[in-house]
């Protein structure tokens, strides 16, 4: 038999990682039944040129193969298997130990199509982690059993064990560099292959940025807020600036899980959100039980990231029934299996007392991976009380007849105890009168919250004011029951938010939210810059072929950032979800737009959504069913393109790089403008979530006095009954469709579609920098034949790029999979493309075509990174005066600058 092993040093004193690579086709023993069409495959794809398959037709027997393999150390060793994973059943087993089923529906990494005839049929490999082994040192018999229901397919090309974090990569074995295998352009050289493995979290890579985070999360005491309330503090009251990600790390196992953490703190990453479920989900299960499985999960991920200096922030319950785990035996009334329970938890105090129950649980208990309980953890640095709920969207119309019945008795007793009954309160009202009223009974039903959303006057008006000031009092009044439960009951010393999110009207109702989010500790939305619309029959879920949609660039519709966001008095302000969602092509603006526009208007943190897996996601498909043939592209998910812009992005942010503006808007609201839903002098626009809305309008505001350009310019800010005139004399005038931020350091030209930064130690553009021409900036000069991408030069060493002694600068293109096709289509009388191809990992990016001129008199050496951040070949510099001048490689993401 063949292997192959390796033994890597890891430092001085320490044991060396072993590694054992075993051929697929080197069996000691195999019974295998061969078919010549389920081995048409490419040989270059193979470790070895070769992998040992079985195809049986008809009445075909199982196929099994036996190894031997032998352990020259004793130690605990993953085993890492690269298989045939497409609708295939696969087992294993240890020495004469019972055969074990491999779980071959998910775990997968990128799978590679290895037919000749490059057909999208069963012929693929992907690796899989299957298991860790405590193995002493001597001779093992490990077998492989394929027992498919289709002809007991599959097949092996190699596996693994090792005792090493290894992160597999095509054919490359474990030791060796990424950089060996991702000079992969196509045949038309436009686009370079995405390729990520080998040893890719070990020291030494100019952009790891763990050394920006603490030794452990909260080592300095409790995230807290700055003296004015606005923005985010350290315990010893430095300031706090958090580069955040939505996380999917409960799922991962203990070695993955400090390998994920790793990866993200090395990309800047020092926040994380943990959206989890503590509400039962069994059958059966009462509404009082708590899901320990979830629980155990956060307490994990929780643990893992404060190792790596990352905080995390809860969010412990969302309405959605599939979420939640909504059980027809919570006797939630009128509510059974897997239903949505919108609203409830604001009036129901059954699940009112239920999550108190849960939550009880959650941050009283110790944690077992620290000893410490989550309310005394300063590692978890915010909790919100519920994701995406309120009494002012649509949803409010949805509930259900018995728990309707409750809402409207609490309508009841507020509007008798303001008028004396209701009767009393529809005189006030003229005789105004909705359905489901009954006077006789003394009851008044709550109308829908359309209804809010419209500009009524007369006795419709008046009615709509009361219902809004009970719901809107309702609803702070709930978060203000919760804000103290977990303060003074539970004793979490972390701070808190109420919830993230929409309204039916943000011209109307935006404000009222916020108001009851103010309530608490800091305020949040979730909003997602989409591109235009997404058309397809689980556009809320998944791309598939025929799927219509758009793509613009969000330098093109600045007004649906989204950050364009009116922010509390004295609050922070985060974003708790959001990206540039899947099928949006222009993606590696992301990280740069929030960079710029986060560190100017002070939003607090954004946290981008979601990152899945270990590292970067090289596993984007929903693996388990095809369309016409093709496996559909997750939607939410965060790809390359955006993620490799992280370390200079999150960078800039963090360090402070970027002014902040003063208040370019501060007005004040009474509370009467929002009992009377009146407009404010800017409106936020409006964003598209495919999930809840029936209709794609994202982007538009109302017209109104102020103009939505002002949201670029600095921050616009919400003063809740403060009295006072608001001053407009610092937003500026546009000129055409570029708008210059109030610091001048930001500009974005939504007619060229550009975006510039041009402050200090940080500088460079996004979007369709060819139309531009040569762009100049007071240190670089940009030269870019890319019609679309990123580039940014950042200093590494806090000193302005002119003086900087060591300078990264990173560069980001269109990345989609290879083989992806579009092409142009109208639908709904909407102009955009229709999806082709959803094509196969992995990932192609646009080559570089970029020149780049840096004045600086210190800097003369460029080293080009590679997909892991390691130093892999020379760039060659030339000096042009006081300036050094350079080609981006075409094939790379970061070059580094420095002095020989």
């Amino acid at each position: 038999m063949r292997t192959w092993l390796v033994a890597l040093l890891l430092s001085v004193g320490q044991s060396f990682a072993v590694s054992i690579w075993i051929e697929g086709e080197d069996a000691t023993n195999q019974s295998m039944n061969r078919h010549s069409w389920y081995d048409s495959v490419t040989p270059e794809k193979l470790s070895g040129g070769a992998w040992l398959s079985n195809f049986a037709n008809g009445d075909g027997k199982q196929g099994e193969a036996g190894y031997d393999v032998t352990i020259a150390e004793k130690g605990r060793y993953s085993l890492w298997l690269r298989a045939n994973p497409t609708k295939s059943s696969l087992s294993m087993r240890i020495d004469d130990a019972e055969w074990t089923k491999i779980d071959t529906t998910q775990g997968w990494g990128e799978r590679t199509n290895v037919a000749a005839d490059g057909k999208f049929d069963l012929r693929f490999l992907a690796w899989k982690k299957v298991i860790d082994l405590d193995l002493d040192a001597g001779t093992r018999r490990i077998g492989f059993r394929f027992d498919s229901a289709n002809s007991n397919h599959g097949a092996i090309d190699a596996f693994v064990l090792t005792t090493d974090l290894w992160k597999p990569d095509g054919i490359s074995k474990p030791g060796v560099s990424s950089t060996e295998s991702i000079l992969d352009t196509d045949d038309d050289g436009t686009t370079w292959a995405f390729r990520y493995g080998g040893d890719t979290l070990r020291e030494g890579s100019p952009i790891d940025l763990r050394r920006l985070n603490e030794s452990v999360a909260g080592e300095r005491g409790f995230i807290t807020r700055t003296k004015d309330g606005n923005d985010f503090a350290y315990g010893d009251g430095s300031p706090a600036r958090f580069w955040a990600v939505g996380s999917g790390a409960g799922g991962l196992e203990e070695g993955e899980l400090a390998r994920n953490a790793r990866f993200l703190a090395k990309l800047g990453v020092n926040m994380i959100r943990f959206h989890g479920s503590f509400s039962p989900k069994e059958k059966g299960a009462k509404l009082t039980d708590v899901n320990r499985d979830s629980i155990e999960k956060c307490w994990r991920v929780v643990a893992a990231m404060k190792k790596e200096g990352i905080y995390t922030t809860l969010s412990p319950f969302w309405a959605n029934g599939g979420f939640c785990g909504t059980q027809s035996s919570w006797g939630l009334e009128g509510y059974g299996d897997g239903d949505d329970i919108w609203g409830l938890l604001f009036f129901n105090e059954d699940l009112k007392a239920a999550y108190k129950g849960w939550m009880r649980e959650l941050y009283t208990t110790p944690n077992p991976h620290t000893g410490v309980p989550l309310a005394q953890e300063p590692a978890v640095a915010l909790i919100q009380i519920q994701n995406e709920d309120s009494l002012f969207f649509f949803t409010l119309q949805g509930i259900k007849a018995p728990q309707k019945r409750l809402l409207d008795a609490r309508f009841s007793a507020w509007l008798s105890a303001k008028y004396g009954s209701v009767l009393k309160a529809l005189d006030a009202w003229e005789g105004f009168a909705a359905k489901g009223d009954d006077p006789a009974s003394n009851l008044a039903a709550v109308m829908g919250a359309w209804e809010m959303t419209q500009d009524w006057q007369g006795k419709r008006g008046a009615r709509l004011r009361d219902q809004t000031q009970f719901l809107g009092e309702l609803q702070r009044s709930f978060y203000e029951e919760i804000y103290d439960f977990h303060k003074n009951e539970l004793g979490c010393k972390q701070l808190i938010n109420a919830s993230n999110w929409k309204t039916a009207s943000e011209a109307r109702l935006g404000d009222l939210e916020r108001w009851t989010y103010d309530a608490c500790d800091v305020i949040a939305v979730n909003r997602y810059y989409n591109g235009g619309a997404h058309i397809g029959p689980d556009n809320g879920w998944r791309i598939n072929p025929n799927d219509f949609f758009q793509s613009a660039s969000g330098t093109q519709k600045p007004t649906a950032l989204p950050i364009a966001l009116r922010q509390n008095a004295g609050k922070p302000m985060i974003i708790t979800e959001s990206t540039w969602v899947h099928p949006l092509e222009y993606q590696s603006e992301g990280p740069f737009l929030m960079m710029a526009y986060q560190s100017l208007t002070g939003i607090d943190a954004y946290y981008w959504f979601s990152h899945a897996g270990t590292e970067y996601n090289l596993e984007p498909y929903h693996s388990y069913s095809k369309v016409d043939g093709q496996y559909g592209l997750r939607k939410w998910g965060l790809p390359p393109a955006i993620e490799t812009m992280f370390p200079g992005t999150a960078l800039a942010y963090r360090m402070g790089y970027i002014q902040k503006a003063e208040p370019v808007l501060v007005e004040s609201r009474s509370i009467d403008d929002l009992w009377d839903r009146k407009v404010p002098l800017i409106v936020e626009g409006d964003s598209f979530d495919p999930n809840r809305d029936t209709s794609f309008d994202e982007g538009k505001i109302a017209g109104t006095e102020v103009p939505p350009s002002a949201f670029l310019q600095g921050p616009v800010v919400v003063a809740f009954d403060k009295g006072g005139r608001p001053d407009t004399s610092k937003i500026s005038p546009v000129e055409g469709k570029r708008i210059t931020s109030a610091t001048g350091q930001v500009m974005l030209d939504a007619e060229l579609g550009l975006c510039t930064v041009n402050a200090p130690c940080a500088q460079g553009a996004t979007g369709f920098l060819g139309r531009g021409g040569e762009l100049r900036l007071s240190s670089l000069i940009i030269d870019s034949k890319n019609r679309y991408a990123t580039v940014l030069a950042i200093s590494l060493d806090g000193q302005p790029l002119s003086s900087s002694k060591k300078v990264l600068v990173q560069s980001g293109t269109k990345m989609r999979p290879t083989g992806w096709q579009d092409e142009p289509a109208t639908q709904e009388k909407l102009e955009g493309k229709r999806v082709v191809s959803t094509g196969e990992m992995p990932w192609r990016a646009d080559v570089n075509l970029t020149t780049l001129l840096l004045k600086t008199e210190s800097l003369s050496k460029a080293t080009v990174l590679d997909t892991a951040g390691f130093p892999r070949d020379d760039v060659p510099v030339e000096r042009v005066g006081s300036a050094i001048k350079f080609e981006m490689p075409r094939d790379a993401v970061w070059v580094v600058l420095e002095a020989d």
